[in-house]
């Protein structure tokens, strides 16, 4: 029985098409977590409040292209905040200014 509970979620998410629970961590966002590098496009975000769910977002959106996206905050690298989308998934660094999020399973 326990087995049968540890693997049905992951069973059902194949049956139904939910991403796994990692990618799903990782489309909420690494708070205070940068992943430097990597980068194919940035744009700015004036929206203070949604930056870091614009910025998944966006990365998202370009389905395989992206793997991995960081949204540096407000007054950092200018008066806006600035998302950067990865290709592949450069690795991790703890750092307030940023958050970040890998939208795939592996990690270059």
């Amino acid at each position: 029985m326990h087995l049968l509970r540890s693997i049905l979620p992951l069973v059902l998410g194949l049956v139904i098409g939910l991403p796994s629970p990692g990618a799903a961590q990782g489309r909420r966002g690494e708070p205070n977590t940068n992943r430097p590098g990597r980068d194919y496009r940035n744009f700015e975000v004036s929206d203070r409040q949604a930056g870091a769910a614009i910025c998944r977002d966006a990365c998202v959106r370009e389905g395989t292209r992206c793997d991995a996206w960081t949204y540096v905050r407000p007054g950092i690298q200018g008066r806006e905040g600035h998302c950067w989308l990865k290709k592949p998934v450069p690795a991790a660094t703890r750092d307030p200014c940023c958050t970040s999020g890998v939208t795939v399973e592996r990690i270059d």
